[in-house]
C-alpha cells in the first residue's frame, strides 16, 4: 500500500513537472487560450498578439519595453537577416493586428513618438523599410514581408500602439539574435 502511494506521488510530481517545463503545452490552440495542442510559429515567422495576454510584455534589458511580437512564444525584441522573407502570424482568436514600421534607430533607447499615425491598410509592397505597413491581420490570419533593407527598425501595432503600447524593435541584420522572452502572461493570445 505504501508502495502504491509513493508511485501515485510520484506520478503526480512528473506530471506538473511535464506541465511547466512545457508551458501547459506551449502555444496552445489560438482560441483555447493555453489548452491543447501546440501551435508553433512557422519556421521563418514572427507572431503578434494583444501584450495583455499569453504574449506578455518584455522589459528587455538593451531596448526596455516590448510587447505583442515574438519569433518564439512571447514578446522579444526582434532579429532577422537581410534577405528574408517572413510571415507576420496574427496569434489572437478575435483581435485583428498590424505590423508598421514608425521609424528607424541606429541603436537604443528607442525614441518611441506619443502619438504616431498608424496605417491599417498595406503599404510598402510587402518589403520590410520606413513607411512599411502589413494592413490589418485578422485573427488566425498572415501575410508575407521581405526583410531586403537592412537596418533596426520601431514598430507597432495600429490597433494598440496607444492603448496597449504594443511595440517592438525589429534588428535586420547579420547576426543579430532575438532578445530574451517575457513571461506569459495569463489568458490566450
Amino acid at each position: 500500500m505504501m508502495r502504491l502511494e509513493r508511485l501515485g506521488a510520484s506520478l503526480a510530481m512528473l506530471i506538473a513537472c511535464v506541465s511547466a517545463c512545457t508551458n501547459g503545452g506551449g502555444l496552445g490552440g489560438i482560441s483555447t487560450g493555453g489548452s491543447g495542442p501546440p501551435s508553433p510559429l512557422p519556421s521563418a515567422g514572427v507572431g503578434i498578439a494583444i501584450p495583455t495576454g499569453k504574449i506578455g510584455v518584455e522589459d528587455d534589458p538593451v531596448w526596455g519595453t516590448v510587447a505583442g511580437y515574438t519569433q518564439n512564444k512571447t514578446s522579444q525584441v526582434l532579429a532577422l537577416p537581410p534577405g528574408a522573407k517572413i510571415t507576420l502570424e496574427n496569434l489572437s482568436s478575435n483581435t485583428p493586428h498590424t505590423l508598421n514600421v514608425i521609424g528607424t534607430t541606429s541603436g537604443p533607447p528607442p525614441k518611441w513618438p506619443a502619438n504616431p499615425s498608424l496605417s491599417f491598410t498595406p503599404k510598402g509592397n510587402g518589403v520590410l523599410g520606413t513607411g512599411y505597413a502589413s494592413g490589418t491581420i485578422n485573427p488566425g490570419a498572415s501575410v508575407t514581408v521581405t526583410l531586403s533593407k537592412p537596418g533596426i527598425y520601431l514598430i507597432g501595432c495600429a490597433y494598440h500602439y496607444i492603448e496597449f503600447q504594443m511595440r517592438d524593435i525589429v534588428q535586420v541584420v547579420a547576426g543579430a539574435t532575438p532578445g530574451p522572452t517575457a513571461s506569459p502572461g495569463s489568458g490566450g493570445y
